[in-house]
């Protein structure tokens, strides 16, 4: 796990200064366990102070998000059910391989 501190620019040493934080964890599946348990309660605390996590997604991801929305939205316009597709491709590999046995069965 690396980590990285951002400081703001003046410190005010009157008054608690949010500082940024960013984690970069060495497994996708670690992130993802956190924003949920961090989504789940409300608010999260450590050693007594609150604290907020949010996901820090890059310029490249996000473009990528907007790039398939346009996809999606068009499926959903034309009722596509992508789960419908997949299964009737694993049925008709299923039925080919039981052909030969209903038939050695008469």
């Amino acid at each position: 796990m690396k980590r990285t501190e951002d400081t703001p620019y003046r410190i005010n040493p009157r008054r608690n200064t949010p500082r940024h934080i960013l984690i970069k964890l060495s497994k996708i599946k670690y992130k993802e366990n956190i924003l949920k348990a961090a989504r789940g309660k409300q608010q999260i605390t450590h050693k007594g102070i609150p604290i907020r996590l949010t996901a820090d997604l890059s310029a490249e991801t996000l473009q990528a998000r907007r790039d398939w929305q346009d996809i999606f939205k068009v499926m959903k316009g034309k009722t596509y059910n992508q789960n419908y597709s997949t299964q009737q491709g694993s049925h008709s590999g299923l039925m080919e391989k039981l052909k030969p046995l209903q038939t050695s069965k008469s």
